[in-house]
């Protein structure tokens, strides 16, 4: 099997595999390949491994966003709004996947780590709202840019065309800037988590077959679900920093949910990844209604507990 001949040469060369992830982080599209070995190598041998290769993986991204900052102070051409939010999120959702990774490494469940992760995001969220209470005028600032930058690349549009988009994207703004920076957020937090879950499914297949199961066994405390429902309400009262924090419970939940659901399907002798299949087109073709679903699954959980009931 080619994949366990990889992880045993990821495990056993490391200083030929710290410069192969260097150099391969450069290409365009190989970041997240990239960490997804580092986070392997954190869970398999530990903090100082994980250490070497996670710094191999992020450096070069750091790195080209100080280049275009001195480019910048020269009077040469910068970095788009995008490729700054996108180096920025790879660089964020990289340390907090080695983080993630260390903590699972010593013992903490995945359940605790997906709490944990939303509490940060929560935190965040929360104080960047005290510090910035316009937080949503800046958004629309940089939503504009953010289109403006988009409607360059397209090129001239007609003017009916034009006038058509222009409005539909001030629509956009004013519909998104209020929770914008918990979307940022839970983008951030999504990309490290699934980070997390196929190293750890790396390690499940390669090394350690008992851990296929922990994907299954994610169940939140009901405190947790006491507070989802209590911001759900508070929503409804225009609470501007609770509805900015949505975005990252409905993460929270949602993977708790998914995690219900392939428990359920796993109890089917036949026909256990067709259904799954299907279960994840129906997911994606009801967007963000499926979030929802997911989501009250998960509460659910969290007070019944379903898996100790079907297990009994």
């Amino acid at each position: 099997m080619w994949l366990k001949r990889f992880s045993y040469y990821v495990l056993n060369h490391p200083w030929p595999v710290v410069a192969i992830l260097f150099i391969a982080t450069l290409v365009p599209g190989l970041g997240m390949l990239t960490m997804l070995v580092a986070t392997f190598v954190t869970l398999c041998q530990g903090a100082k491994r994980g250490a070497l290769l996670t710094l191999a993986a992020t450096l070069p991204c750091l790195l080209g966003m100080m280049v275009s900052v001195g480019m910048n102070a020269h009077g040469m051409a910068d970095l788009s709004l995008t490729d700054w939010a996108t180096a920025g999120i790879a660089i964020i959702s990289n340390v907090l996947t080695y983080g993630f990774a260390v903590l699972l490494r010593r013992g903490r469940p995945i359940s605790s780590l997906l709490e944990i992760a939303a509490l940060f995001g929560v935190l965040v969220v929360s104080v960047l709202h005290l510090i910035y209470p316009d937080l949503a005028d800046w958004w629309t600032r940089i939503l504009q840019q953010y289109y403006g930058e988009a409607k360059a690349m397209m090129g001239t549009l007609s003017g009916t065309t034009a006038d058509r988009l222009n409005d539909l994207q001030q629509a956009s703004i004013q519909d998104t800037k209020y929770y914008a920076t918990g979307l940022f957020t839970a983008a951030i937090l999504f990309n490290a988590m699934l980070q997390l879950f196929v190293a750890r499914w790396w390690q499940a297949i390669t090394l350690k077959p008992a851990l296929k199961q922990e994907w299954h066994q994610i169940h939140l405390a009901p405190l947790a679900g006491i507070l989802f429902v209590a911001a759900g309400a508070l929503v409804y009262w225009d609470n501007v920093v609770i509805t900015d924090i949505m975005p990252i419970l409905y993460l929270l939940f949602g993977v708790a949910g998914l995690s219900l659901v392939h428990f359920l399907l796993s109890g089917l002798h036949r026909g256990a990844w067709f259904w799954l299949i299907l279960v994840y087109i129906g997911l994606f073709v009801l967007l963000p209604d499926s979030l929802l679903i997911l989501g009250l699954l998960a509460i659910a959980d969290c007070w019944f507990d379903i898996r100790k009931h079907l297990i009994r």
